[in-house]
């Protein structure tokens, strides 16, 4: 047996059943996964071979429920802790961001779960992605990239800064681009809210009654839960579609903050040249570039396999090159950045922080006497 290969495919298996229950159990359906069940087995059988544990051991969880309490719950690497010395080591050096993955699921008490963010991202880097999220920010760049670029730009930036409309104020913007495909864009990136809602008061959109948001960073920050105030879906406002807000507009944030920034410095820039090669371009006196591409994974695992498989930052005529991420991420995870560098082959290109970014930015312009 390939121990290494048939580790990862399991692990694949596992969170890709994960996320298939929970949203069979959304559907009010009892969540059988062919997937997880493949998965959880061929784990079983990696352990079997690789570990001194017994059979009869190894069988007491065998099944879902132990499975999900003892496995799903906790960090991969907690997953083979009684795998044999020289397997645990190769297994360490070979199945990359799969070994380094935390919990695949929260526990949210009386047999249920949530899948954690970076069970998601983990899906999304390795292309066995969440359908639903996939297609509704596919199908909102579908219909964003037939239209103009000050139209482009401003349907995109609305999106970004409004998780949350009321109809009144999407009425007035659909009035303002009235495109075909701009209207058809927000009404396609909007839902109705159904269920009793809180409003996150970190990213603005819905969390739901167990305060589960759509970010981890929302999660982990701390909030005053009584100070939230409960409010019945069908209230006259619209949110994002998931998909929508995961991947376009929780980036967007960090691409609204730099470009506030750099405004505040007087430069030129443009947000999404070349129709979204890059999410912003700072143009310095004498005609220099840099590129920036705003990112939001919350494992920099998941974020280096998704770089390799897009076979590394876009080419073009620019001096430098960064991937942005959220402070928060390397708060943390130290080493965050050292992991994404480590994969990034173009020498001009670097992963750092927000306020890293500022940092180089100020050091940059002090050095040309601008500021």
């Amino acid at each position: 047996m390939d121990y290494v290969t048939a580790f990862i495919h399991s692990v694949s298996l596992i969170a890709a059943g994960l996320k298939e229950k929970e949203d069979i159990k959304e559907k009010n359906k009892y969540p059988f996964s062919k997937k997880f069940l493949h998965g959880m087995n061929m784990f079983f059988a990696v352990y079997a071979e690789c570990s001194n544990t017994s059979a009869r051991e190894i069988l007491q969880n065998a099944h879902e429920e132990a499975f999900i309490s003892n496995y799903a719950f906790k960090p991969i690497r907690e997953w083979i802790a009684d795998f044999k010395d020289d397997i645990k080591k190769e297994l360490e050096e070979k199945a990359g961001s799969q070994f380094h993955l935390e919990r695949l699921c929260y526990d949210l008490g009386e047999y249920e779960f949530h899948i954690t963010e970076d069970c998601s991202d983990y899906l999304n880097a390795i292309g066995n992605i969440d359908i639903t999220a996939e297609h509704e920010e596919k199908r909102t760049f579908d219909l964003l990239k037939y239209l103009k670029q000050e139209e482009y730009v401003a349907v995109r930036k609305f999106i970004i800064e409004n998780p949350l409309a009321d109809e009144e104020m999407l009425r007035r913007f659909k009035i303002l681009y009235s495109a075909k495909n701009a209207v058809d864009c927000i009404n396609f990136a909007y839902e109705d809210i159904v269920d009793e809602y809180y409003i996150c008061p970190h990213c603005r959109w819905t969390m739901d009654r167990r305060y589960i948001c759509v970010s981890k960073k929302c999660i982990d920050k701390d909030f005053e839960k009584a100070k939230l105030m409960l409010n019945t879906g069908r209230t006259g406002y619209k949110r994002l579609k998931r998909g929508v807000m995961r991947y376009i507009a929780l980036p967007g944030r960090i691409e609204m903050k730099v470009l506030e920034l750099c405004n505040r410095k007087g430069l030129k820039t443009e947000l999404w040249p070349q129709r979204d090669k890059f999410d912003l371009e700072i143009v310095f006196e004498g005609g220099r570039i840099w590129e920036i591409d705003a990112k939001d994974y919350s494992s920099p695992y998941n974020l280096r396999e998704k770089i390799i498989k897009d076979g590394d930052f876009p080419e073009g005529d620019y001096e430098k090159g960064f991937y942005i991420i959220d402070d928060y991420l390397k708060e943390k995870k130290r080493d965050y950045c050292d992991i994404v560098n480590d994969c990034i082959k173009n020498e001009r290109v670097k992963c750092v922080t927000f306020n890293e970014f500022k940092s180089i930015l100020d050091k940059e312009l002090k050095n040309a006497r601008i500021i």
